[in-house]
């Protein structure tokens, strides 16, 4: 079972989701809706894609 989960911050977006591999994958969406960045990677373990993001920029609330 897939997942995904949008995460709001000051200017961009965060998705974070399952491919089709079920491997964990994020994506750094602008305001206006446009990639910024998204993973090299996919990852067996959520805590593991959490912690690719936050080397990325990601801040968790």
């Amino acid at each position: 079972m897939t997942q995904e989960i949008l995460v709001a911050t000051d200017k961009t977006q965060w998705k974070f989701y399952q491919d089709a591999h079920e491997f964990w994958r994020w994506t750094q969406l602008s305001a206006d809706g446009k990639i910024v960045d998204s993973s090299p990677e996919g990852y067996p373990e959520r805590r593991d894609c959490d912690a690719c993001a936050q080397k990325h920029g990601f801040v968790q609330k």
